[in-house]
């Protein structure tokens, strides 16, 4: 099961929010929508990697129960767990928990209307604020093409818990990356293009973004990034409500970029972090052990083959306000201190 591997961890706080003040924008009439984080968590569209479903029932219990015990000897073997936890109460005391970052509204109120909460300021949490409960293990997926051929998808998917970037694919993937996704990240310029297509439904790539999201259906949808209005979210809701997905929307209540740098000593180098840091760093306040996957900014392989940028795409260069190569490098560091486990080779279990 090759990895570099290091731990995360920390304390997870009751939420101490500072000034309430949220407003109604808008009410939709709804059907069916999710009332709460346990329906979307019991109706995830799981299905498991091309290799695990080939096999028999027997098989494939089997399978899996080997994939998650040596999936723990890793974690024994490389996570310190005061590490993770001295770390946990860091991001904590940066309000950077996910009870702080990753809020979900309620969506659903009495008589089947819809209220969406655009936060600022809160000292308390409106009623019906629903958090991410805590998790034993957790898998973040970067979107490296050090990924391709990796046949990770199945110890991927045997981790309780899994957050994605940037609405990447996985389809015709699975063997790779897996399929279980619990948090997906958008990024502002995703959620442009997405709303460009699912707000016209005669536009030819809306049937594209209807399958992407009934792929990510019994997943959260995080605008980690904060760049998204009311407007915008009001539209997602209405869309999903229209096909009757069971996503659930959250977002920050201040932008994380500044506090998210500081963190990582990355401000003097004016760089933005990208999605895949702002996973790591709100996963360790919900995870106790935690694996990286597809974090390799480079277009060269340890074994000197050549890389795409990303493993769904072809590109070998790409274009961003993010220095990959110092985040990289922390991670790694943090790796070997044993903070989390930094997958870059092939999974042979």
């Amino acid at each position: 099961m090759g990895s570099v591997t290091i731990s995360r961890g920390a304390f997870t706080c009751v939420i101490c929010l500072s000034v309430i003040s949220t407003w109604a924008l808008c009410f939709l009439t709804m059907s069916i929508y999710p009332l709460d984080l346990s329906i979307v968590m019991k109706h995830k569209s799981f299905t498991e990697p091309n290799l695990t479903r080939r096999l028999s029932f027997f098989d494939r219990t089997h399978r899996i129960s080997d994939i998650k015990q040596a999936l723990e000897t890793e974690f024994n073997k490389h996570i310190d767990l005061v590490k993770v936890l001295q770390l946990r109460a860091n991001i904590t005391d940066r309000r950077l928990s996910s009870n702080m970052t990753i809020l979900i509204p309620p969506h659903q109120q009495d008589g089947g209307r819809v209220k969406f909460y655009r936060y600022k300021n809160m000292k308390t949490p409106p009623k019906g604020l629903q958090f991410i409960p805590q998790q034993r293990t957790c898998a973040v997926i970067g979107n490296s093409g050090i990924l391709l051929n990796s046949k990770c998808g199945a110890e991927i998917d045997a981790h309780d818990f899994v957050l994605r970037s940037n609405m990447a694919p996985r389809e015709n993937y699975t063997d790779d990356v897996g399929n279980q996704t619990d948090v997906m990240t958008v990024n502002s310029m995703a959620t442009k293009i997405a709303l460009k297509c699912i707000m016209d439904n005669t536009s030819s790539c809306y049937s594209k973004y209807l399958d992407i999201y009934r792929y990510l259906n019994g997943s959260i949808l995080w605008f980690a990034k904060f760049g998204v209005s009311a407007k915008s979210h009001l539209q997602f809701v209405s869309f999903f409500m229209k096909h009757n997905l069971n996503i659930l929307i959250a977002h920050p209540p201040r932008s994380l970029k500044g506090m998210i740098a500081s963190m990582w000593d990355m401000l003097e180098q004016r760089y933005s972090p990208s999605s895949g840091l702002f996973l790591y760093t709100v996963t360790v306040s919900i995870c106790d052990k935690i694996s990286l996957y597809g974090f390799y900014p480079f277009n060269t392989a340890p074994d000197g083959r050549e890389l795409p940028y990303h493993y769904y795409d072809r590109y070998t260069t790409f274009k961003s306000g993010h220095n990959m190569s110092h985040e990289f490098h922390k991670l790694v560091s943090l790796s070997k201190q044993g903070y989390f486990r930094m997958v870059t080779d092939e999974c042979v279990v």
